[in-house]
């Protein structure tokens, strides 16, 4: 694995406090070699000795980070607290600035990826971010606190209630393996006559909570197919045409590895390029 796979993974798993993060732990690094009856390094040796271990590790993955990130909150917490004037207004214009390029980033990500309109309450959520942080931004008497920590909390969770309300339910949708379950409970087809051909996949047994079977096109015989429902590539679907079964296609999916997002994939109107035929057949 990279060893620095978790150094950058921090900088953006951890927005929009990464920069704090990466100040709270120079400065708490600093206080413990300065001075060496520190009252607490539970949080920092805790955080250190498993983002060390996550690194030299062969697997890596960010989410490994999650349960780590509480210990860094705490870190964050008191540097915040700590912090002079100086740093203070440092950290904030930074804090500012990243704020401001998420949320550009988010409204390129709307205008691009977006092919509906917006749901009504994802349109009051962002409009009530907006006005809140301006509330606070607007104040005479505010905390360089309530500016490092509660504005950017405000945009972080509309952001994330746009993700998870617009974003990722339209995202799963060029996931065929989903597609391809969601579908067949909304039509409430047979689950025990679909089979799966040429497709690697665990998402469509789990969304139907039964072990779907599968099939390579090098081993499959006509029986496994006969009076089935087949999820298959194009690829498998010249095997069922080489075998001479009749067919019919019940409804055709995109596909796209949505793991691996590209600016094709999110631009709507280059979308169609990158997507794979999917097909969901009938086969007599």
């Amino acid at each position: 694995g990279d060893p620095f796979f978790f150094v950058h993974t921090l900088l953006w798993a951890f927005l929009p406090w990464a920069w704090i993060a990466y100040y709270a732990l120079f400065q708490k690094a600093k206080s413990i070699v300065q001075n060496s009856n520190q009252t607490e390094t539970y949080t920092f040796f805790g955080f250190i000795v498993m983002f060390l271990i996550f690194s030299i590790s062969k697997f890596q993955l960010a989410h490994y980070m999650n349960p780590i990130f509480p210990l860094l909150a705490v870190m964050c917490a008191a540097a915040i607290i700590d912090a002079g004037k100086k740093a203070l207004r440092i950290l904030t214009i930074l804090q500012f600035v990243v704020i401001g390029i998420l949320f550009i980033a988010a409204g390129a990500l709307i205008y691009f990826f977006q092919d509906a309109a917006l749901h009504l309450d994802s349109i009051m959520v962002i409009i009530a971010a907006i006005l809140l942080a301006i509330i606070i931004i607007l104040q005479k008497q505010k905390t360089p606190q309530l500016l490092l920590a509660f504005v950017p909390l405000i945009f972080t969770l509309s952001i994330n209630y746009y993700l998870n309300r617009e974003f990722y339910p339209r995202l799963t949708q060029y996931q065929a393996q989903t597609a391809v379950a969601d579908y067949y409970l909304q039509q409430q087809l047979p689950i025990n006559q679909l089979v799966i051909l040429d497709v690697n996949e665990f998402s469509t047994s789990v969304k139907l909570n039964k072990d779907i079977p599968v099939f390579g096109v090098e081993k499959v015989a006509a029986t496994n197919l006969k009076n089935k429902f087949v999820f298959t590539t194009e690829r498998g679907l010249a095997k069922i045409d080489s075998m001479q079964l009749k067919h019919a296609v019940v409804k055709k999916f995109g596909h796209f590895h949505i793991t691996m997002l590209t600016g094709t994939f999110i631009n709507k109107a280059t979308r169609a390029s990158t997507l794979e035929p999917i097909y969901l057949l009938k086969v007599e």
